[in-house]
């Protein structure tokens, strides 16, 4: 079988990983290089254990262990590291995205992974051959297309017809090395929230390139009209506007160690964050992966985990049927009230975290406790034992 898949980010190489030995795969990235783009994330620690077995990552990948987060808000009293709320116990490990795929890329073949290359048509022929167009013009047949081509996927609207809209919230981010941090009391292998009327600042530790690293993720609810007024947000073009508009940010809603984080970070830059749910995952002769799918919210820290795991089904489902499209659909009826599941767990957390929050200043441990379970509603998630007091 010839399969194309569309996107050569996390989600595209591992898919590429698991069924290369056992397929004919093609992979078409569309960016010249992927590497160094991409912040912090996290994995479940058991993921992390099963791709180092599997010898998809090396053994001497380099992670942190989270296992508590800490909860604080800026208040007159506790200028600098402001608040404490609540702690809590929790689960995971967390790596640059760099680092994740540099893993999975060194696996595959060139031969087979064609970056600079964008693909912009599809036809998908029922009971047929798909037919790609490439941006040269040449055209290509597949007998199964697999869409991994994340946010602004081509091959969503052939599945789903649904596309993505703003939230109305951004994600500004960075990384800072510690040896830079002027202040690391609190700062050290657990999560960290810093909570203000219309966000959070999220803190936790990554390796990138051998060197340790503070990744910070800054939510904010912002007016379409506002983010347009600001400029280009990006790592390599951030404007004046932009940074004077993160700065003052900072300034306004975090503790003085918090901010500190912020103005010192070299290269920040912004994330829109989007929305869209599909409710169906494949059709004849193709699927979505990852974030062509529904995109998760980055508040459940699970959309490259989950991308994984849902590549890692996919093989399985085509070991154990011989039927092509008949593992597709029992794949995709496992893997789709996953990720729905997880879809509205992560706008939830979004609700409770940046769009509609309690006032922080009032809240206390048993309080937090009572927020955080009419949140997660007894999903599973990285969480593991109460908070402690």
């Amino acid at each position: 079988m010839n399969v194309a898949i569309i996107g050569g980010s996390i989600a595209g190489c591992a898919l590429a990983l698991l069924l290369k030995d056992r397929f004919q795969v093609t992979v078409f990235e569309r960016a010249h290089d992927l590497k160094s783009r991409g912040a912090g994330i996290t994995l479940p620690i058991e993921l992390l254990n099963l791709l180092i077995a599997k010898n998809l990552i090396d053994k001497n990948t380099l992670s942190h262990t989270c296992t508590m987060r800490s909860f604080y808000c800026k208040t007159d009293n506790e200028p600098v590291y402001g608040k404490f709320l609540w702690q809590q116990g929790i689960s995971m490990a967390s790596l640059h995205w760099d680092t994740l795929f540099t893993n999975f890329r060194k696996r595959i073949p060139d031969s087979i992974y064609h970056h600079g290359v964008k693909v912009i048509d599809v036809q998908l022929n029922e009971g047929n051959a798909g037919q790609i167009t490439l941006e040269s013009g040449e055209k290509q047949r597949f007998d199964l297309i697999v869409f991994a081509d994340g946010v602004q996927s081509i091959g969503r609207a052939l599945i789903s017809d649904v596309q993505p809209e703003y939230s109305g919230y951004v994600a500004w981010r960075g990384t800072l090395e510690f040896e830079r941090i002027k202040d690391k009391t609190l700062f050290n292998d657990q999560g960290l929230y810093y909570c203000f009327d219309k966000g959070h600042l999220l803190t936790y530790p990554v390796y990138h390139h051998q060197t340790n690293k503070l990744n910070w993720v800054f939510y904010e609810k912002l007016a379409r009209t506002d983010l347009e007024d600001l400029g280009s947000t990006s790592v390599n073009d951030f404007s004046i506007k932009a940074k004077q508009h993160l700065y003052q940010l900072a300034q306004d809603n975090l503790p003085e160690a918090a901010a500190q984080i912020i103005f010192d970070t070299p290269a920040p830059f912004m994330q829109n964050i989007v929305d869209v749910c599909v409710n169906r995952l494949a059709t004849q002769g193709a699927l979505l992966l990852g974030d062509a799918s529904a995109i998760l919210r980055p508040h459940v820290g699970n959309g490259a985990s989950l991308a994984i795991q849902d590549a890692l089904s996919l093989r399985e489902h085509f070991e154990t049927y011989e039927d092509i499209q008949q593992a597709i659909s029992a794949w995709e009826k496992d893997a789709l009230p996953k990720r729905l599941a997880m879809y509205d767990l992560s706008k939830r957390m979004a609700d409770a975290l940046v769009l509609h929050p309690v006032a922080w200043q009032e809240m206390d441990e048993s309080k937090m406790q009572v927020w955080w379970e009419q949140i997660i509603l007894g999903e599973k998630w990285y969480t593991t034992h109460p908070q402690k007091s």
